[in-house]
């Protein structure tokens, strides 16, 4: 999902020329691994909108750097989230003129870790379309329906879940953390969060047995309605 949004995101750069025109120097895509191992929380400090991105010098534990997002109502003082980028180094913005020593182009920056910057009405969960998924129930499991459904008596017990995981963040406070669907439930019961020092990939098929818990709030604004916790996996 990663390599689609970034080479989207390269090929808009080359192609919009009205809005970022890309003259004399096609800057180069480089992944900063440093700073993608963990979620950023930034103060922003100043905003520039320019085409069809927000530019924001933002600070982070007394550091200072610019990012970029999609053209945002986003205001100075507000804290954001990522933990998804691609860093762009000597990248010259035409329409303002300027070029950046280094801008992040940031594809999942949100208002209190959960809401998307772009709407603040939607979750992190709504963010994540349903797929067309069928995932055979795990014997002796509940579907994502289910767990939805029974989500007040199964409350700190040890429950099974087969599903295909669809969004992974690792490494971040300490665990890996993925979505699964298994293509049950509706708008807001058809996806739910994992944690787990365990890995896989998206697009992985997987048995999930993890402790139920309801209305987690990790604080900061990461707030589950249901969550697998201490999770392990298993591909077969």
């Amino acid at each position: 999902m990663r390599l689609i949004f970034f080479g989207i995101l390269l090929v808009s750069l080359l192609l919009s020329g009205c809005e970022e025109k890309q003259e004399n120097n096609i800057p180069q895509l480089n992944h900063s691994d440093e700073m993608n191992k963990e979620a950023h929380v930034a103060t922003v400090k100043e905003k520039v909108d320019a085409g069809s991105y927000s530019y924001l010098n933002v600070s982070e534990n007394s550091k200072t750097y610019w990012i970029a997002v999609p053209k945002s109502d986003v205001t100075p003082g507000e804290e954001i989230y990522f933990s998804q980028f691609m860093e762009m180094k000597n990248f010259r913005s035409e329409t303002l003129d300027k070029t950046f020593e280094s801008v992040l182009f940031v594809e999942d920056a949100r208002r209190n870790n959960q809401t998307d910057i772009n709407n603040p009405h939607k979750t992190e969960l709504g963010s994540i379309p349903k797929e067309s998924v069928t995932i055979k129930k795990a014997e002796g499991g509940y579907t994502i329906e289910e767990l939805y459904a029974k989500k007040d008596e199964l409350v700190n017990k040890i429950v099974k879940v087969r599903g295909k995981v669809v969004k992974s963040n690792l490494s971040i406070m300490n665990r890996n953390w993925f979505h699964i669907q298994d293509g049950t439930g509706s708008e807001g019961s058809h996806d739910i969060t994992l944690t787990t020092n365990d890995v896989a990939q998206i697009g992985d098929e997987i048995l999930v047995e993890g402790t139920f818990i309801k209305d987690k709030n990790f604080g900061s604004g990461y707030f589950y309605p249901i969550i697998l916790e201490y999770s392990r996996i298993n591909k077969n």
